[in-house]
């Protein structure tokens, strides 16, 4: 389960960004030493990181809901006031995209995480660190997956999971952390030579654990109820999905786009999953009445259900993590797994499975998205102003000292040793 829950001091931190991001983002600054003092305190009233950051965690399931699975046509939706804030604003920062296209390649202001973090845990691991290998990490540090658990074994699912960047740093944080043996399987879409947006495995990961049912796609009720029978009697600590597809067209469309490969991997981890087995899986933003159905369908089989924002997610993504740890269905299970893949068969946009929430997971929802909305938007007027001041080079090595600051946090918050760098 989460270490900790910190919803309450971030929303009070992010406000008050957001509130001042919105009056100073379109400031430009002469590049002149006179202003460098003005400059940087404007940048950090923009910064969504305070001095020492932590991932935010939410969580989604506060109490026992009461929740039945029932076809209908009738569940109301979830009024998320700043959804129509968010999408002006990312149009108003794609009017942005010919001074962006213009600076790709010059000297940036650049604040925490990506690019830093990345370098430098490469020079530690000698696996290849992605941005998704980063995330794990830091969720596997921040989470306590595995408890005192008298086994010599963890055993681990990865789906979706082509090239296995979370696989290889799984691999790693139990090697620094524990002195179990670990095993898993690695299950994605089948690779299809002429495709080039269909991810290689990595060579290091062996073939005898790579499983692709028929094709790999977890949309498909016969490739779920393969993969549940092949290996119903093994027990998995863990289980991951890192589902995406490219939206690098129309961002807007992401949510909507990956829904039914979202259900289909939940139903997947939830044919898979035993007592105890905790499942972590991502999510590009809630805005949607489906999505935020699929979320409430979470909270029957897991006692804990976390909305998670990561350090190193980057600035201007909805990118989220679902953290559900210690599955504890007690119903019938498999008379509600069938009715969850005849859903996923006939699912169609007007079409639900919940006919009503609970309040308190409303409340949940809508302050969790605002929270979240109103950081992404923060982000992207951080962006804007970066754009319009990018000839402000004055400020750069200050910047870069806060930096180098935070890559040392960070490390320091993972627990990786950084010292092998000196």
């Amino acid at each position: 389960m989460a270490k900790y829950h910190n919803y309450e001091n971030y929303n009070i931190y992010i406000k008050n960004r957001y509130k001042t991001s919105e009056k100073e983002y379109k400031t430009h600054f002469v590049n002149d030493e006179k202003n460098d003092e003005k400059f940087l305190l404007t940048y950090e009233s923009m910064n969504v990181f305070p001095l020492y950051p932590r991932p935010i965690i939410m969580p989604l399931k506060t109490k026992s809901y009461d929740i039945g699975l029932k076809e209908n046509n009738t569940l109301k939706n979830i009024k998320l006031k700043y959804n129509d804030l968010l999408i002006k604003k990312m149009k108003e920062f794609e009017t942005y995209s010919s001074m962006i296209g213009k600076n790709r390649n010059t000297a940036k202001i650049r604040r925490f995480f990506d690019y830093e973090i990345k370098d430098s845990i490469s020079k530690i691991i000698n696996d290849k660190v992605s941005n998704a290998w980063i995330k794990m990490y830091e969720i596997m540090t921040t989470y306590v997956f595995f408890g005192n658990k008298e086994t010599i074994t963890i055993n681990s699912f990865h789906l979706c999971e082509h090239p296995g960047s979370f696989v290889l740093a799984t691999q790693e944080w139990i090697k620094r952390n524990t002195n179990k043996e670990h095993k898993f399987i690695f299950q994605s879409l089948k690779p299809n030579n002429n495709n080039p947006h269909i991810l290689k495995p990595d060579e290091k990961i062996p073939t005898k654990y790579l499983d692709y049912a028929n094709d790999g796609d977890v949309t498909k009720r016969k490739n779920i109820e393969y993969y549940r029978q092949k290996y119903k009697d093994v027990y998995y600590d863990l289980i991951t999905s890192d589902c995406g597809l490219d939206f690098s067209d129309d961002f807007t469309q992401q949510e909507h786009g990956l829904y039914k490969i979202f259900l289909g991997a939940l139903i997947c981890a939830i044919g898979l999953s035993k007592k105890g087995t905790n499942y972590i899986y991502k999510l590009f933003s809630f805005n949607e009445l489906k999505t935020i159905e699929m979320l409430y369908i979470t909270c029957m089989f897991f006692e804990n259900v976390d909305v998670v924002r990561l350090m190193t997610d980057k600035s201007g993504s909805g990118e989220i993590y679902i953290i559900c740890t210690n599955f504890n269905y007690e119903g019938d299970f498999d008379k509600t797994f069938n009715v969850l893949l005849d859903y996923l068969d006939n699912n169609k946009d007007d079409k639900f499975i919940i006919d009503i929430f609970d309040k308190e997971f409303i409340n949940n929802i809508q302050n969790y998205h605002r929270l979240l909305t109103m950081r992404r938007i923060t982000n992207y007027n951080m962006l804007i102003f970066r754009q319009i001041n990018s000839d402000y080079s004055n400020a750069v090595n200050y910047v870069k000292l806060v930096t180098d600051y935070y890559v040392n946090y960070f490390f320091e918050y993972i627990g990786l040793n950084k010292s092998l760098l000196q």
